[in-house]
């Protein structure tokens, strides 16, 4: 199995037309190689990048996950993290973020 943590990202007080990166941490824990096959959100604001697709046993990586905010909304969804891996080939990511309040004069 992939162990992600942490296995929610929070994007509190983003800011408008601001780009935030969290980081998640993957390790294979299983005995056998694992590659992920994608990586995907339904939000188009919220995207992914891994610099390593394949990992050996016992290998980890770092997920990013970008938030580049359009519209002034409340962000809430989950990336779904397909791989090669049975029995459990379907992972999930859940995110949440609010935008920073500003204040007006």
């Amino acid at each position: 199995v992939l162990d992600l943590a942490p296995s929610l990202v929070s994007f509190m007080d983003y800011e408008l037309g601001s780009r935030m990166t969290r980081k998640i941490k993957m390790k294979n824990t299983t005995s056998k190689e694992i590659t992920i096959l994608s990586m995907t959100s339904k939000d188009p604001q919220v995207t992914t990048s891994l610099p390593k697709r394949t990992l050996q046993p016992g290998e980890g990586t770092e997920l990013s996950v970008i938030l580049n905010p359009k519209t002034p909304v409340y962000v809430i969804g989950e990336i779904q993290i397909t791989t090669d891996f049975e029995p459990f080939p379907a992972l999930t990511v859940n995110y949440n973020g609010t935008m920073k309040k500003v204040n007006k004069k």
